[in-house]
């Protein structure tokens, strides 16, 4: 029993994994802008899934034959602050509101056209780590290691 224990424990593990749902932003051309929209990033057998919660009609499946290559970037900028509110805010609370944002972005290069993903900074290791994981290539950009230093 003690034998089966580790195995069973470790199928459940990659399950899970497949099973997944994170929240991600979809860059979208909408005419000549682009916009960003909600969605959900999923990862299958065979593919990737992007699902629009405003839209359930609107599923982008991605195959991962199809992806050419996947690149990461990373970038923080500061936060843009009008003088209505600089002048608002309190002494304690302005340098909460001075703090940078960190951004950070994946590019998925398929057969097709580009698909750009905006990460959310609480878990865009684990959708890395996911997509890493399923569709068995690096991220370029990309390493664990340097991802515990940036921080």
């Amino acid at each position: 029993m003690l034998l089966l224990l580790p195995s069973s424990f470790a199928f459940s593990e990659s399950e899970h994994r497949q099973n997944e749902t994170f929240p991600v932003k979809l860059f979208t051309q909408a005419s000549k802008d682009w916009k960003l929209e909600d969605a959900l990033l999923s990862f299958e057998k065979e593919h990737i899934v992007l699902r629009m919660p405003k839209n359930e009609s609107q599923t982008l499946l991605i195959a991962y034959s199809e992806i050419k290559s996947v690149e990461y970037s990373h970038s923080k900028t500061r936060r843009s602050l009008s003088v209505p509110m600089a002048l608002a805010a309190n002494v304690f609370a302005l340098p909460l509101l001075l703090n940078g944002v960190e951004n950070h972005w994946l590019t998925l290069r398929s057969e097709t056209n580009p698909t750009f993903l905006s990460l959310d900074k609480s878990n865009y290791q684990s959708v890395l780590a996911a997509f890493e994981a399923n569709a068995g290539r690096k991220v370029a950009g990309w390493n664990i290691a340097s991802a515990a230093v940036v921080r």
